[in-house]
């Protein structure tokens, strides 16, 4: 299956693609042109494409191999896990290109890794219909995976800006070398969750002091537990898998389409992940993300998680799941995820929450998507977008379709029970359609609902309201009614607050509240 995009959808996903690969600026033009020209947007922007930059790619996919030629059936009833297995081997460690039949089906038993860099899928619109015998090792149909040492502790925490940390002990940084990849960390032990999360590479090592390439990005506090780090021993770069679905017919165990670990630079395109429970994509320490037309599709619980993962970028990919299941939400971004743009999707069918970014999630754009439900009113969520201890987040030209019961279209605040309690802040919220839900916004005190959203029936704000007109007021026209605008007095002049209305008369006027 390959879902079609609008013209305008492919015309933001090209853009990307394209600056992606350095050629264009697509995503600070767009965000000038919502008015919009705060530095930490500037931030996440220069994050989410960072990663997915091309990066010593010369060997990408170099050798093409056939997987039919090694014994692959492609018949949807034989075993085929041997055989891609052994197309994968063929190559040793260079560069492979897997190529599959069109439209065949290669049944696997056991998960297929990815375990080398430089490996490209092309799945000529085949399915990899996943049957595991042995649940409890192979519950990931393909699995992205890097390897990582143990865990090695940092003394005191590391702020934004540093070039620089250090280790507890000069043996935990005895085997590092100029140019290794580490994971930094920071863990909740009372939740057990990871609160803050990136990746760097090593410059040098002068006894227990680890220099970086790159200025941290990210500050790790040692508030909720020591800060800690591991060097990536193998670290699996530049993976492309693209025109391939991955299906499961298992109703009862938790399964996962495609999991990504301790890699970089990896792009899913036009891939379908097709689970009855589980997740249909799911990464977790990983840098370098990026979705582009993909769907997650599943009639039972199944749903898509992104964890500590940075650099992620999501692009006109469809995210649907039907589930009795009360936690499940259709995506999440979590766990110190950072500098990820979500653009341009669709979101619906999730069984509690459509979205949910939590615990530590940061400098992020949300921008142009569609949520909506199913019509089967039984199956609707009850929450459309919710953020949980996120920071630097814009939530912009969204539409929000509600379902049925108490639900709230938009809420951010707080993520509560940890050892210290991440607090929400600098999440902006503006220009977003939001309608059918029982409230429409929620709104933590430390962020900011800006004017130009639509939204009904309610509002529920936690510390008060701030509206920030921009300078030219728009006409009082029928699009405009119900808005309020702040015209902001000189010194010794009062304030002005209007409101666009429509009389008797049919005619549209502000008229002065204050």
């Amino acid at each position: 299956m390959k879902k079609r995009l609008t013209t305008k959808g492919r015309r933001l996903v090209t853009s990307l693609v394209l600056f992606s690969l350095g050629l264009v600026l697509p995503l600070s033009r767009i965000v000038g042109q919502s008015g919009n020209n705060d530095s930490n947007v500037v931030a996440a922007i220069v994050g989410v494409t960072a990663g997915l930059r091309p990066q010593g790619r010369a060997n990408v996919g170099a050798t093409r191999i056939q997987v039919d030629d090694f014994g692959a059936k492609g018949d949807g009833n034989t075993d085929d896990s041997a055989a891609l297995e052994a197309a994968r081997d063929a190559s040793g460690k260079s560069g492979v290109t897997l190529v599959f039949r069109p439209s065949a089906v290669y049944r696997t038993t056991r998960r297929f890794d990815i375990n080398k860099s430089n490996v490209i899928v092309e799945g000529n619109n085949a399915e990899i219909l996943f049957q595991p015998v042995d649940v409890a090792r192979h519950e990931r149909a393909l699995y992205i995976q890097g390897s990582v040492s143990d865990l090695r502790n940092v003394k005191g925490p590391i702020s934004i800006g540093a070039i620089s940390f250090t280790a507890s002990s000069a043996v935990d940084t005895a085997d590092l070398m100029t140019g290794d990849w580490l994971t930094i960390q920071e863990r909740d032990p009372r939740m057990k969750d990871l609160v803050a999360f990136d990746m760097v590479q090593v410059r040098a090592v002068n006894g227990q002091v680890v220099s970086v390439f790159n200025p941290f990005r990210v500050a790790f506090t040692a508030i909720h537990e020591t800060v800690k780090f591991r060097r990536v021993t193998n670290l699996v770069e530049n993976t492309v898998i693209r025109d391939l679905r991955i299906r499961s017919t298992d109703e009862k165990n938790h399964l996962v389409g495609i999991a990504i670990n301790w890699s970089r630079n990896t792009i899913l395109e036009n891939v379908v992940s097709q689970p009855r429970r589980g997740n249909a994509f799911f990464s977790y320490q990983a840098q370098g993300v990026k979705l582009v037309n993909c769907a997650q599709l599943s009639s039972q619980s199944a749903a898509s998680e992104f964890a500590a993962t940075v650099d992620l970028s999501i692009l006109g990919t469809t995210f649907s799941t039907v589930g009795a299941s009360s936690d499940t939400s259709a995506l999440a971004i979590d766990t110190g995820s950072g500098f990820f743009g979500v653009i341009g999707n669709q979101i619906s069918n999730g069984a509690n929450v459509l979205m949910q970014i939590t615990t530590g999630a940061h400098d992020g754009l949300i921008i142009g998507n569609t949520f909506g439900f199913s019509q089967d009113e039984a199956r609707q969520a009850g929450h459309g977008l919710v953020l949980r201890g996120t920071e630097r987040v814009i939530v912009s030209n969204n539409i929000l379709i509600g379902g049925v019961g108490s639900g709230t279209g938009i809420s951010t605040g707080d993520s509560l029970g940890f050892t210290a309690n991440i607090v929400s802040r600098d999440n902006q919220i503006k220009n977003n359609i939001v309608s059918g839900y029982a409230v429409s916004y929620d709104i933590s005190p430390n962020d900011v609902l800006q004017a130009g959203n639509s939204f009904f029936p309610g509002l529920v704000v936690e510390g008060g309201l701030k509206l920030k007109s921009p300078k030219a007021k728009p006409e009082c026209t029928a699009v405009t009614r119900g808005t309020f605008w702040l015209v902001e007095g000189a010194s010794g002049t009062r304030d002005l607050l209007e409101l666009c209305t429509k009389g008797a008369d049919d005619i549209y006027a502000w008229r002065q509240l204050y």
